[in-house]
């Protein structure tokens, strides 16, 4: 099991953009991102449904531009659509990134043809949206700092085809709420870090809960929930389990039952919630509720 202390690598970025702009406008620097770790939800504007597919592949080119600008240039390969595009391979040309505060940047363009196609209005990306944001992760077992990236991207083809690209493992802080039952008795921390893996070819979703605590006397555990089916919206993700036991240390506790779990995430806004209600043998019942996000609240070291 994993702590997450995320650490943003923002203000570095625009500070080494800062640098740049002390040369001549002609220089230019490239970081490239592979991504595969992830699934497409397409929904068919036509007809309604909505197909997962998997193994697509991301290559992201981030430009930073000696005027102090950043762009991005998407390559995309294996992305599968409709019956009506065969193409499956796309490269984009180079996209502005939009700064606002210490927000990701961010990229939102409309009418986007394809520079690799030999008829590149054939196929139109009506809109594409992206962001990128490198975060610090901590391992409690190695006691290493890792980077891990968040990152959101979607867009829409021929006006049609809604792409949601939905990575196969989320890291979320929260603040985590529960109201006992017996009493109405609340409690609140935002101490536990929650992680989340999806399996499109299954439709399950495991989450690991390092440090969860649901009462004030209850000793922070490391927690894993498994098995729990979901399914894709246009642009949501939804998790939903009737009843499960959970797991520490691989080891199951069917004296701590869960049951009535949902969970949406929203990949674009980078946020999410999770519900569900806890029976503990000693701690009695609890309705527990998590607002999920990517960014920390008040992280500690």
């Amino acid at each position: 099991m994993k702590k997450f202390n995320f650490l943003f690598i923002l203000c570095a970025m625009m500070a080494f953009t800062s640098c740049l702009n002390n040369d001549s406008d002609d220089t230019q620097t490239t970081v490239t991102r592979n991504y595969t770790q992830c699934f497409n939800s397409v929904y068919d504007n036509a007809t309604g449904e909505i197909v997962l597919t998997a193994q697509p592949k991301y290559v992201f080119n981030i430009i930073y531009k000696g005027d102090g600008s950043i762009y991005g240039q998407i390559s995309m390969t294996n992305v599968s659509l409709g019956i009506d595009i065969p193409y499956t391979n796309f490269d984009l040309p180079e996209l502005k990134f939009t700064l606002t505060g210490n927000s990701a940047p961010v990229i939102k363009a409309t009418d986007v043809f394809p520079t690799n196609l030999a008829n590149a209005h054939a196929v139109t990306f009506t809109e594409v949206r992206l962001s990128v944001l490198d975060r610090v992760l901590k391992n409690e077992n190695t006691l290493q700092q890792e980077i891990y990236t968040a990152y959101s991207l979607s867009f829409t083809v021929n006006n049609r085809y809604e792409v949601t690209v939905y990575p196969t493992q989320y890291y979320y802080f929260g603040t985590t709420g529960t109201v006992a039952d017996a009493d109405g008795s609340e409690f609140s921390t935002t101490s536990p870090r929650y992680a989340i893996s999806l399996n499109p070819q299954t439709k399950k979703a495991s989450i690991d809960i390092t440090g969860a605590q649901f009462v004030s006397n209850m000793p922070a555990m490391n927690m894993t929930f498994g098995d729990i089916d979901f399914t894709t919206t246009r642009g949501n993700l939804v998790m939903e389990k009737d009843a499960l036991t959970p797991t520490i240390n691989n080891t199951p506790f069917p004296t701590f039952p869960i049951s009535e779990l949902t969970a949406m995430l929203n990949p674009e806004k980078t946020t999410g919630t999770l519900r569900f209600n806890c029976t503990a043998a000693t701690m009695g019942a609890y309705k527990v509720a998590v607002a999920l996000q990517e960014e920390p609240i008040n992280p500690k070291n």
